[in-house]
């Protein structure tokens, strides 16, 4: 599967697969800091968390994170 990745001035990206497109935000955060996209807190390490938008959806906004 193909996707294209466009990257925006202010900081977020919108990924094209196939008729899908998605809109994502990222934001790194220390540790412990509230981390009010997932709500919840992020006590273990520090990492980076993802908001994105399914535009081909009507669920609207979703938000993951990852830890490295």
């Amino acid at each position: 599967m193909e996707y294209r990745e466009h990257s925006s001035e202010v900081g977020g990206r919108s990924i094209e697969v196939g008729e899908r497109s998605f809109e994502y935000r990222e934001r790194s955060f220390e540790v412990g800091e509230r981390n009010s996209e997932v709500g919840r807190r992020n006590s273990e390490v520090g990492g980076r968390s993802f908001e994105y938008r399914d535009r081909s959806s009507a669920v609207g906004r979703r938000s993951f994170e990852y830890r490295e």
